[in-house]
């Protein structure tokens, strides 16, 4: 996951580059958008896990059973 997100967001490092020198072109604004939703979206992935990790340490030691994740 942590690898997913650098990857993302040195994608949109690049590409942010590009579009404060003028040089982004139209063809790469569809994969501008693309790597933006993919970073929200692991953002929300993460957010969901840390969530759950929290809710999880709150049984530490107990048994439990997780019907759904």
């Amino acid at each position: 996951l942590t690898k997913e997100m650098e990857s993302v967001c040195n994608g949109l490092e690049k590409l942010n580059s590009k579009l404060k020198m003028g040089l982004l072109k139209m063809e790469d604004y569809p994969h501008y958008s693309s790597l933006q939703q993919k970073q929200e979206s692991l953002k929300e992935f993460q957010t969901y896990l840390s969530s759950l990790i929290d809710k999880i340490s709150k049984y530490e030691g107990q048994r439990m059973t997780l019907n759904r994740i």
